[in-house]
């Protein structure tokens, strides 16, 4: 899984990923859950796409990417694996340049 592989080689250096589940059961959410075994804080929103959190961050569809800096503000939206190993590999490579 490319956002496995991504967690596992960034997480010691400051990333994080964080999913938010809005569109299942609680038990649905459990179950997919546990069978993927995420690495990750993986949360779950109730109200599907109608629902506080899905509306307050503008989700339309599923599934919906961010990705945040560490100012809390949204760089990027719905941004693929592949792109979000580019721009993690440039961000890594550059603060390594600047210490």
């Amino acid at each position: 899984d490319p956002l496995k592989n991504l967690h596992e080689l960034y997480q010691d250096r400051g990333f994080e990923i964080v999913s938010i589940s809005v569109d299942t059961s609680f038990e649905e959410w459990e179950e997919i859950s546990t069978k993927y075994e995420l690495p990750w804080i993986d949360l779950r929103a109730p109200g599907d796409l109608l629902g506080s959190t899905a509306v307050a961050y503008g989700v339309q569809g599923l599934p919906t990417t961010y990705l945040v800096d560490t100012d809390r503000s949204i760089v990027r939206k719905n941004i693929k694996p592949n792109e979000l190993s580019e721009v993690l590999e440039e961000h890594f490579r550059a603060s390594q340049s600047q210490d």
